[in-house]
């Protein structure tokens, strides 16, 4: 049972782990498909001056070009928002720069203002995983000490540590601070009721750690759709 407790929490910290080196990935990736211009004495000779940093983003100056006055975005991300909904989850389409031709002056500046390009609702399972992991840390709990039941306390485990990791994945996006420091003092108490199952007595830490977990989730959740 030692052994099982360690791989669920290893389990615990790669998954939140990785979820942050993706997040890490998609910002370089993002980052490194600038392209910087070799020379813009192509526009320089038709009377177009280009500021030096809008010189980078050679497609999106064509197109600045090619409607005056139109904020053309260079830089966008997708923003989730909050929970609109029991499973709706609102995600916004931020431009957070881009370049416009102004025809009066015959220059493209680069515009560094973040500016809501459109909005989206799109599916969250967080209440799927966190009733998941409430009711499996519920059945640890009412699983009487004097009886042997591997296979059961192996199920609910993971169930309670599959349910908290996803739980903690779907509002990471939203809410990071919340997510991460929620999973910092998780990580313990999850370990000792886990680790406590095989023991003939759970006694006064146990259920410590077990209303610290059942204040976590209630956290989690009222952050999630009441805030």
């Amino acid at each position: 049972m030692k052994v099982f407790v360690v791989l669920l929490t290893a389990l615990l910290v790669g998954c939140i782990g990785n979820s942050a080196f993706a997040q890490i990935a998609v910002e370089m990736k993002q980052r490194g498909e600038y392209r910087y211009a070799v020379s813009a004495d192509h526009w320089e000779s038709a009377g177009i001056n280009i500021t030096d940093e809008a010189q980078r983003y050679i497609d999106s100056i064509k197109k600045a070009i090619k409607s005056p006055g139109e904020f053309i975005p260079v830089l966008t991300r997708e923003v989730p928002k909050g929970m609109i909904s029991l499973f709706g989850l609102k995600r916004d389409l931020v431009a957070y720069s881009g370049v416009v031709y102004y025809l009066d002056n015959k220059e493209v500046k680069m515009i560094n203002d973040p500016t809501v390009l459109s909005s989206s609702v799109v599916f969250s399972p967080f209440i799927v995983w966190w009733i998941l992991a409430f009711m499996a840390t519920f059945l640890l709990n009412m699983r009487h000490p004097r009886f042997e039941a591997p296979i059961y306390d192996v199920c609910a485990s993971v169930a309670a540590v599959l349910g908290l990791v996803f739980s903690l994945l779907a509002i990471k996006p939203v809410a990071p601070f919340l997510s991460t420091f929620l999973f910092a003092i998780s990580i313990a108490p999850t370990v000792y009721v886990i680790g406590r199952q095989e023991k003939k007595e759970k006694g006064m830490k146990y259920w410590i750690a077990s209303i610290v977990l059942y204040i976590m989730l209630g956290v989690l959740l009222s952050f999630t759709y009441l805030r």
